[in-house]
C-alpha cells in the first residue's frame, strides 16, 4: 500500500522505535498485510483462545501458543505448555520459531 512502518507508527501515535510483528507468506499478495506493534511492558498473548491479544485460528493452533513482551532490555518470547492430543502416536503440537530457530515448550528467549 506504500505505507512505511514509520508512517504507520506516526499515524497511530506510536514511537517509531517500537518493535513489531509482521506476517510473512510465500504469496507476495498476502505477505506484509498484518502488523502488530509491541508496546513497552504490555504482554501480548497469542493463540486460538479469544481472550488472547492476537487470536490465530487454524488446524493445530493451541489455545495458548506463546507470549511476547517488549521490555527495556529487549523483546522476550515465552512458549506455553501445550496439552497432549489424547491420541497415542499423534503429535499436534504447534511450534514457535524465532529467526528460523524452533523454540522448545516452556522456553523463554530474550531477543536483542
Amino acid at each position: 500500500m506504500g505505507v512505511t512502518q514509520q508512517d504507520l507508527a506516526q499515524t497511530i501515535g506510536i514511537d517509531k522505535d517500537v518493535p513489531y510483528l509482521l506476517n510473512m507468506n510465500e504469496d507476495p499478495a498476502l505477505s506484509g498485510k498484518m502488523m502488530y506493534f509491541l508496546p513497552l511492558r504490555q504482554p501480548i498473548t497469542i493463540g486460538a483462545n479469544t481472550e488472547n491479544k492476537i487470536v490465530l485460528q487454524g488446524l493445530g493452533m493451541p489455545e495458548h501458543l506463546c507470549e511476547i513482551e517488549n521490555l527495556p532490555e529487549g523483546v522476550v518470547v515465552s512458549t506455553c505448555q501445550q496439552p497432549e492430543t489424547g491420541h497415542p502416536g499423534l503429535s499436534m503440537k504447534a511450534r514457535v520459531c524465532v529467526n528460523g530457530s524452533a523454540m522448545k515448550e516452556n522456553e523463554r528467549r530474550k531477543l536483542k
